[in-house]
């Protein structure tokens, strides 16, 4: 008897490929962070203090440390400047495109890991528009150089992005196009 040996994957009767646990597990978890950083995100902006609560918040730093009232006074400031403006509106789109991205591949298609890795990547063109105004403000906080509170917060962005990113791409061999 003469052996077939044709591609059994597309056979319409065998059961669609199963989706690893571990992939599953990292499709929630990113869920489940970009549900959170969303509802960060829409309450900074529905509940942004009024100029006059951001008068009265500076007022009370002042008194209790007046070089940071003035860094919050120029954080509330930049805040109302297009680049914060277009900060808010990149994390927007990078958290669909996370989510978009960890639904594909919830799917096994591959192109969701590309999806997912823009999302991840775009948040750092926030950076560029917004500058140092908010890390300013914690520097005085913390009493520490902007350039370490920069440092901090960007290696903590990579250090999550990067294993999320390992993460993923070690599934890439469960998935299809």
């Amino acid at each position: 008897m003469e052996t077939n040996t044709t591609d059994l994957t597309a056979d319409p009767f065998l059961p669609e490929p199963k989706r690893p646990q571990f992939l599953s597990v990292l499709c929630i978890l990113t869920w489940i962070l970009s549900g959170i950083m969303l509802i960060s995100t829409a309450n900074n902006i529905l509940n942004k203090p009024s100029p006059e609560e951001q008068a009265e918040q500076i007022e009370k730093m002042r008194e209790k440390l007046p070089e940071a009232a003035d860094s919050m006074e120029a954080t509330f400031q930049k805040m109302d400047e297009t680049p914060a403006k277009v900060n808010t509106l990149i994390s927007l789109i990078a958290l669909a495109l996370s989510s978009l991205g960890a639904a594909m591949m919830w799917q096994l298609k591959k192109t969701g890991f590309y999806v997912y890795l823009l999302g991840e990547l775009l948040p750092y063109l926030g950076l560029v528009f917004v500058g140092t105004a908010a890390f300013d403000f914690m520097a005085i906080m913390f009493k520490m150089n902007v350039a370490t509170i920069m440092g901090i917060a960007v290696g903590i962005m990579l250090l999550f992005d990067g294993i999320f990113i390992t993460m993923y791409a070690a599934n890439l061999k469960h998935m299809k196009k």
